[in-house]
């Protein structure tokens, strides 16, 4: 049994930071791979490759709320810093405001920042 980051996990959030480094003039730290989100067929077709029964499977969207008004930088400071190691620091807390300002229409609601998560639940048995 699992759960984790699916196809599309942090999809806006991620685009808003590449858009933004590329425009401030950092195309190298934009083209960054971090993760690996993978669709149900892919992730599930894997798993049997290697002998398990796959039994359950969901992909799924799950808003999840970030806490206090940083969430947005907090986040990105957290889980995307590998993004910001080739960016001048003084840069940093503009990029991060950019940032903001892109996902503010779709991210934030109610007065809450929400980070776009996309989840793969998956149920497999080992096959013998």
């Amino acid at each position: 049994m699992a759960e984790f980051g699916g196809k599309g996990n942090v999809g806006k959030i991620i685009d808003a930071l590449r858009t933004v480094l590329t425009d401030k003039g950092y195309p190298h730290a934009a083209a960054k791979k971090l993760w690996y989100f993978p669709s149900l067929s892919e992730y599930t077709g894997l798993l049997e490759k290697i002998g398990f029964r796959v039994t359950f499977a969901s992909h799924f969207d799950r808003e999840t709320p970030l806490k206090d008004n940083n969430g947005i930088g907090n986040w990105l400071q957290m889980f995307a810093k590998a993004y910001l190691l080739e960016v001048n620091s003084d840069a940093i807390p503009s990029i991060i405001k950019e940032v903001e300002t892109k996902l503010k229409a779709t991210n934030f609601k109610n007065g809450q920042w929400f980070a776009d998560y996309v989840r793969l639940r998956i149920v497999a048995i080992k096959s013998s």
